[in-house]
């Protein structure tokens, strides 16, 4: 059995390689040039681990932001792109 965080890279890049996607906040900041994709990983193993462990579920920007890889102008910036991005698709906005 591979470990869960190889599992979650294969998922994350084969998402970062499909265009046709419900575009995510970690992968919207990876196309900004924001982050790279072991600090998406490490945000989300973090996520992860606190929803199952500890029940509670915090954003990936938060996580992000608190780690130290994104400031708040990066996350707001993020934002504000999806807003546009799912506004032009005529999606309900859920951050």
């Amino acid at each position: 059995m591979e470990p869960r965080g190889f599992l979650l890279g294969r998922k994350l890049e084969r998402k970062l390689e499909t265009e046709d996607i419900d575009i995510r906040f970690g992968v919207a900041a990876a196309q900004k040039g924001f982050l790279k994709k072991d600090q998406i990983l490490e945000a989300l193993d973090i996520q992860l681990t606190e929803d199952f462990s500890i029940g509670k579920h915090r954003l990936i920007g938060t996580i992000l932001f608190e780690q130290g890889h994104l400031t708040i102008a990066q996350v707001n910036d993020v934002l504000a792109y999806l807003a546009g991005v799912r506004g032009q698709k005529g999606e309900k906005e859920s951050f």
